[in-house]
């Protein structure tokens, strides 16, 4: 039985504009001073299916397609997959559900996935968080619902998945925005108030495969100068990443997902992202600062191509360092 599907109205979201905005940037900024954010209920079906990445009602002949996806597809070549309900295939009594085809990635598990989950804190002790079998292979996943003290199991997408109940928490926010009261939910339950930040934390990617910083080692002796410390996070487990964060004053990066980790840190705290001077659309991470209450700096750097997510840059030192200064003297 369908019980939700239909939209509970919208909420109007504006965000707090950058503390160095400069009005010849307003191109990069179009769009995400004001937002209207959609909401939905928590949907509940009986009796449904997991097919693949899709959750499908089976009294309705029809796929719950809104709480599973973020892209528009072929609905034909989803129909096309039916035929795996006719195969044998896992029981699972009682699911949550708050994957899509994004939400395997480290920002969009935290900011997209986690976030559903607080609208059904009430179901740890009797539904378990459904994943698919890939989902294995990120660290920060299992940490994270262990964190929240949900239970989890995974499943192979090869063979169907029958519930005789299947909850499946809405979308907090469109990908790449945010309830503020969803983010700082999710916030709490994992750094405790009251810590005194003090560190100056600057992410490096020097060991990404792509979206590099050419001159880091220039980058990098200006840090050391200003006194921050070079973090490359993908050595760190999921809680030392929070500790590290939830101690952090200051953070500096490239566009990137260690910038999500600003979740951890303390209201009224500071992130400098250095952008793509070419592109105008890639407004997560001032949507994440405004919503976090954390005063966002930004700084617009030389990149290879305007698709920031492929581009290499070079950092102009001198104009990190003033921008750097002006952020540290803005009180």
């Amino acid at each position: 039985m369908l019980k939700q599907s239909r939209p509970a109205g919208t909420i109007t979201v504006t965000r707090k504009i950058p503390r160095n905005y400069d009005e010849k940037d307003r191109a990069l900024f179009e769009g995400a001073f004001t937002l209207e954010i959609p909401q939905r209920k928590t949907l509940v079906l009986r009796n449904a299916s997991v097919i693949k990445h899709a959750v499908f009602n089976p009294s309705e002949f029809r796929f719950a397609n809104d709480y599973t996806h973020i892209r528009p597809f072929s609905r034909f070549s989803q129909f096309k997959k039916l035929y795996l309900y006719a195969l044998p295939g896992k029981r699972v009594e009682k699911a949550i559900w708050i994957t899509d085809e994004w939400s395997a990635e480290y920002y969009h598990w935290l900011s997209d996935a986690l976030t559903r989950l607080l609208a059904v804190e009430g179901l740890k002790s009797s539904h378990v968080v459904l994943l698919p079998e890939r989902y294995r292979e990120k660290p920060y996943v299992e940490a994270s619902l262990r964190m929240l003290g949900f239970r989890w199991e995974y499943y192979s997408i090869r063979r169907i998945v029958r519930t005789k109940e299947m909850v499946l928490p809405a979308h907090t926010a469109p990908t790449g925005h945010f309830s503020e009261s969803a983010i700082n939910s999710l916030r709490n339950r994992f750094v405790q108030p009251g810590a005194t930040p003090f560190r100056k934390i600057f992410i490096s990617r020097k060991k990404a495969i792509r979206r590099r910083i050419l001159n880091e080692a220039e980058v990098t002796v200006l840090m050391d100068k200003h006194g921050y410390e070079v973090h490359y996070f993908e050595d760190y487990d999921f809680a030392t990443q929070i500790r590290l964060m939830s101690e952090t004053k200051i953070l500096l990066g490239l566009h990137g997902a260690g910038l999500t980790n600003m979740l951890f840190m303390q209201p009224g705290t500071k992130l400098l992202e250095i952008r793509n001077e070419g592109e105008s659309h890639l407004n997560c991470f001032f949507n994440q600062a405004s919503a976090l209450d954390i005063e966002y700096y930004y700084m617009l750097s030389q990149a290879t191509s305007a698709e920031t997510h492929t581009a290499d840059f070079t950092v102009d030192v001198d104009k990190l360092e003033a921008a750097m200064m002006a952020m540290e003297n803005d009180v």
